[in-house]
């Protein structure tokens, strides 16, 4: 149990740290790394809850996924005719599981990207006091 936890927490530690990749300007890899560390400290179970939430709302696309390729697997075992251990069968149903989930992962990515750049604002906010500017 402690392992798992300690697992998590240093997961979680290094959860942003695409982050201000993308949205700092000249910030090497090990900068970003750094960052999202420093950041990190002290808002790790703040960050857990966040994202058990946020899993929370990506299940239901996920479990649809996940039955649709189930579904059409199905299907394409049932019309072909060829051995179910056959190498191109296996490889079509691969392709097929792989293509479900890139469409819908351009639903799931972007939510969370977006959840994690929310959160990197929100601690950086509080830590460096850091004032979001809108407009002119």
């Amino acid at each position: 149990m402690v392992a798992i936890v300690a697992w998590i927490r240093l997961i979680i530690r290094f959860s942003l740290i695409e982050v201000p990749l993308a949205i700092e300007n000249q910030l090497s890899a090990s900068q970003t790394i750094s960052r999202s560390w420093k950041l990190t400290q002290g808002y790790v179970a703040k960050i857990w809850w966040i994202f058990i939430v946020a899993a929370l709302i990506t299940l239901p696309i996920q479990l649809a996924a996940y039955f649709l390729a189930s579904l059409i697997q199905g299907i394409i075992t049932e019309i072909v005719v060829v051995d179910t251990n056959s190498p191109i069968l296996q490889a079509i149903l691969f392709l097929v599981s792989w293509i479900i989930g890139l469409i819908f992962g351009v639903f799931l990515v972007p939510f969370w990207q977006t959840i994690k750049a929310t959160i990197y604002y929100d601690i950086r906010s509080r830590k460096e006091g850091l004032d979001i500017q809108l407009g002119n």
